[in-house]
């Protein structure tokens, strides 16, 4: 849990410098702000590589014997009930958060009206505010999952927690609508972050369980990447499938925005201003409906099925119990190897024989304060 928290704490620092171009361009789309944000992007993805090494270095011995085929390993892996209910959860977690991510843009435009420096600010405090969540959750949910719990099944716990966000969420942004534009969407961010945290914990545990299970299953099999890679890819999907939900959605209503950077020609203020409004007084009414249902239906709808299928994850009591069992018993801890103390031999000449008597060698044993006992030798 505690390598979690720093995972967390660090992916956090990296997607708030992942958001910044982005902000830059929702603040004024120019060529140069979308070229240099393109750069970025490429370098960070490149600077990313270095990690692969160190996976590599930490690869467990396996049997080669038993890897398979690529598309065999994926359909291994879909056959097993414990695995598919896992993909599911992934897939709607996916799409939880990436329309929370995609939308946020839209809502503060079409439902709150805001455009330029303003939204970017509103979306900067957004992040932040998504981090403070996180950061007061970090603490519990670390201190709950470094030990183990038998009495506790932790899967009903993370659920439990998750679907809290069921009803706040909405609620949250039902109450900004009395408050300045763009409150509401900073309420909701810190109820989502603070009721999904958990989950991103869970989730890692939850495939660590799989991973030691389908190694207990076979021994010399070793599928954990076959096992990340399935996920990625299912959550890929999702995220893909929430992207279409939110563009083509609002395609379909009927969302018109005129290009202001072709409208006005050498990006004149008062041009970009009026271009702003006309796009924003223009839309449709179901264009501001539509992004209220993603974020009041679909998203609590998206929470509570997660929440679900983090309850009903099937590996937990017994079935788990097993799992760590195994595992000690593969992971056994290296036996302590006892320094080794020079004794000098009694004050003899010579033995019988005439030859001089070889020191003897003891294993040295800690006195009560722990520390190796005096030889009478400095």
């Amino acid at each position: 849990s505690e390598v979690e928290s720093v995972v967390k704490i660090t992916s956090g620092i990296g997607t708030s410098l992942g958001v910044l171009p982005q902000l830059i361009i929702a603040a004024g789309a120019t060529q140069q702000a979308r070229t240099m944000a393109s750069v970025f992007f490429f370098v960070v993805a490149l600077v990313s590589l270095f990690s692969l090494r160190v996976f590599r270095l930490a690869r467990q011995a396996y049997d080669s014997d038993k890897v398979d085929s690529f598309a065999s390993q994926f359909l291994g892996l879909v056959k097993i009930p414990a695995c598919r209910h896992f993909m599911l959860y992934r897939f709607v977690e996916a799409m939880l958060t990436t329309v929370g991510l995609q939308g946020a843009l839209y809502y503060l435009t079409l439902v709150d009206m805001m455009t330029g420096s303003e939204r970017s600010f509103i979306l900067v405090a957004a992040g932040a505010v998504a981090g403070f969540a996180a950061l007061l959750a970090l603490p519990c949910w670390t201190w709950f999952f470094r030990v183990r719990r038998p009495s506790i099944n932790s899967n009903v716990v993370a659920g439990i927690v998750c679907i809290l966000g069921v009803p706040l969420g909405p609620l949250s942004l039902y109450i900004g609508s009395f408050l300045p534009a763009g409150a509401g969407l900073l309420l909701f961010c810190f109820v989502m972050q603070a009721t999904v945290t958990g989950n991103t914990f869970w989730r890692c545990f939850a495939l660590g369980w799989l991973c030691d299970e389908d190694c207990h299953s076979c021994e010399g099999r070793r599928r954990e990447a076959v096992f990340v890679g399935m996920m990625s890819f299912v959550s890929s999907i999702g995220r893909a499938v929430a992207v279409g939900l939110v563009i083509n959605g609002l395609a379909a209503v009927g969302l018109d925005f005129a290009n202001c950077e072709e409208e006005c020609i050498g990006g004149a203020d008062a041009c970009m201003k009026l271009c702003e409004k006309q796009n924003l007084e223009g839309q449709p009414a179901a264009v501001k409906t539509y992004i209220q249902a993603l974020y009041h239906g679909l998203m609590p709808l998206c929470q509570f099925i997660v929440a679900v299928l983090a309850m009903t994850f099937p590996i937990h009591g017994e079935r788990l119990d097993a799992i760590y069992r195994n595992q000690a018993r593969m992971f056994k801890p290296t036996p302590l190897k006892l320094p080794m103390a020079v004794v000098a031999p009694a004050e003899e000449p010579a033995s019988e024989s005439g030859a001089i008597q070889a020191p003897v060698i003891l294993p040295s044993t800690p006195d009560d304060s722990g520390a190796p006992p005096d030889d009478g030798r400095k």
